[in-house]
């Protein structure tokens, strides 16, 4: 959520006493780096629930975006030693990845109030009632977003465009046995836009000269290409189980954002990605309490990553009620709506109406702490589901069906007389072309009558084929 969201200029406006106790965020592009003390003394006085701060350091030619959450009654002093914690904290960590060539200096210097070349704030995100917001667009000059309030009807509704009819089509028959094929080309694998592999450590992270240990994950990962769109985004999901208790608090800003309120966060993606920090947001427009809970950062300009070099993100958290867990690591692809919109709240899965469509299991399950590689090939496709036969007559059948996976290359029907005859496939080639699921039929003629003929499928991708659905038999009148 610290990235930018549908820029637009604009200027310091007088808010209407109606919209007085509104509440929202705005976001803010800083014309130049500010210091950290110009940014508190510009929140104090407002009525804010909690600030977003972006800015970024260079350690060993490695440039590094990083983020805070402060509060506007936080001393300068402390916002100061708790970003620089979290920096040596991730160092650290990253020394002992071998991430860096060569240990990095950083660790040894002796940061004070005065460095501020070390820590300059180029974004702003602020989250709270409107009248104190816009006194913020008086203060600074930069690029303020649209003020996106939190009694927004329907903050995914935008999503509901992907979606597809629940209406059965058609499957055009050429012949006998024969399929025409409705879209001619599938749009491809969003899979293989996915890191190729990587590696998870979570546990106690610290420094020298750092007292207390701050729980956190760090997410390695390396791509050997890069086919991102340039609007398609992609966020590295770090899911925790919140069943019993969790690893890390249970903190986040209120809805309809959702954002973790963070110790210390950063990635090496760089910043013309937009990196932002995932909101954990239910369709009921609800910060997450319960179920997989998700600590993510994303890139809202994914087709700029790097490839063939490692990457990293990482959370620092305050520690939850849990001395153990487990986790769920995925890789998300998504694009930008509308277009040009770079914030947690503008990145949609495609096939909006099927769970975890291009949500892909990295690690399925794993154990915090704990370090573990992972990498990854593919992705089988789904197994068409709700299969049926209906509508017989003296000399056809309706095979209904859903497609619910998006990048396969051929859906397959195999057909078999009573149910001991031999399986006969047929091709019925790409129906759904990246979209959302779809209901689908193929009136099944030149049958015999007053004859049984059982049915399973199958979709088939790059990577190999789904399980057989269940087999499912009708008889002709």
């Amino acid at each position: 959520m610290l990235g930018l969201i549908y820029v637009a200029p604009i200027s310091a406006q007088v808010v209407p006493s109606s919209s007085i106790n509104e509440k929202g965020k705005i976001s803010v592009l800083l014309g130049s780096p500010t210091s950290i003390d110009t940014v508190v003394r510009a929140l104090q006085g407002g009525s804010f629930d909690m600030v977003s701060v972006q800015g970024s350091f260079t350690v060993s030619d490695q440039t590094i975006q990083d983020f805070m959450t402060i509060t506007p009654s936080q001393e300068v002093s402390d916002v100061y030693s708790k970003w620089s914690n979290g920096r040596k904290a991730l160092i650290a960590q990253l020394n002992k990845s071998d991430f860096f060539e060569k240990n990095a200096k950083f660790m040894s210097v002796n940061i004070s109030i005065d460095d501020s070349a070390i820590f300059t704030i180029k974004n702003i995100t602020v989250y709270g009632d409107k009248h104190s917001i816009s006194n913020i667009t008086r203060k600074f000059n930069g690029i303020y977003s649209d003020f996106e309030s939190n009694s927004k009807a329907n903050v995914l509704g935008e999503a509901t465009a992907s979606k597809k009819s629940n209406v059965a089509q058609p499957i055009l028959p050429l012949g006998s046995g024969r399929i025409q094929t409705l879209a001619a080309t599938a749009n491809t694998p969003y899979y293989t836009l996915l890191p190729i592999s990587g590696s998870v450590v979570t546990g106690l992270f610290t420094a020298p000269g750092v007292t207390n240990p701050t729980r956190g994950v760090v997410n390695y990962m390396n791509w050997n290409s890069n086919g991102f769109a340039s609007d398609q985004t992609y966020e590295h999901d770090f899911f925790l189980s919140a069943d019993q208790g969790t690893y890390f608090a249970r903190s986040f800003s209120l809805p309809p954002y959702c954002q973790p309120n963070t110790v210390y966060a950063a990635t090496s993606w760089p910043s013309t990605s937009y990196p932002y920090l995932d909101s954990n947001l239910e369709s009921n427009l609800l910060c997450s309490s319960s179920g997989n809970i998700a600590y993510t950062i994303g890139a809202g300009q994914a087709n700029v990553i790097t490839p063939g070099a490692t990457h990293f993100t990482a959370i620092l958290m305050p520690s939850g009620d849990a001395t153990t867990d487990t986790f769920i690591l995925q890789g998300q692809v998504g694009y930008q709506y509308p277009i040009g919109c770079n914030s947690t709240l503008c990145s949609y899965p495609y096939g909006y109406s099927v769970k975890e469509t291009t949500h892909y299991n990295l690690i399925a399950s794993g154990s915090v702490p704990s370090t573990q590689s992972w990498t990854f090939n593919g992705i089988v496709p789904r197994t068409p589901d709700q299969v049926s036969v209906t509508s017989p007559t003296v000399s056809s059948l309706r095979l209904n069906f859903r497609d619910i996976t998006w990048d396969e290359t051929n859906i397959l029907a195999e057909r078999r007389v009573g149910t001991t005859g031999i399986w006969t496939t047929f091709n019925f080639g790409v129906l759904n072309a990246g979209n959302a699921p779809g209901n689908w039929y193929w009136n099944n003629t030149n049958l015999l009558p007053k004859t049984q003929y059982c049915y399973r499928m199958r979709a088939i991708n790059a990577i190999g084929g789904s399980t057989y659905s269940p087999i499912m038999c009708g008889t002709t009148l």
